[in-house]
């Protein structure tokens, strides 16, 4: 597991400008978070871009691909999705902040999530913070 500074450090180092294509128009920077696993800004929005469905536990995958397929997972809510999925490249209270939106934005995902092996190796039962709706 990557300590705060290694990760801010890892992104400083990875913060680079890109033009792609993304769901929210094209893309000005892109983040990597590691292996496979990508943030990416727009003048207007941006998300994470996870390279293969396997890189998230099943349990947290997108229900659905209508607003911008399976493996963007946009900034506002989806992006609590990945960090929960990935919770080794962020920081604690990042996890915690993702948990607690994770909860409150998709209860069902969030209940399969907490019986899943996934949870039991990467969980750390920290108190969940609470997220808007």
């Amino acid at each position: 597991m990557l300590t705060i500074a290694e990760a801010t450090a890892t992104r400083t180092t990875l913060h680079r400008q890109v033009k792609r294509q993304t769901p929210w128009g094209i893309a000005d920077f892109a983040t990597s978070f590691g292996p496979g696993v990508t943030f990416y800004t727009t003048p207007s929005h941006g998300g994470f871009f996870v390279a293969t469905p396997d890189a998230m536990p099943e349990s947290l995958r997108k229900r659905s691909d209508r607003y911008c397929g399976f493996q963007w997972y946009e900034e506002d809510c989806e992006a609590a999705l990945v960090v929960v999925a990935h919770p080794e490249l962020f920081t604690p209270d990042e996890r915690v902040r993702a948990l607690g939106c994770v909860k409150a934005f998709y209860p069902t995902q969030h209940a399969a999530y907490l019986l899943t092996e996934h949870y039991r190796q990467h969980g750390d039962g920290a108190e969940v913070a609470s997220c808007s709706k």
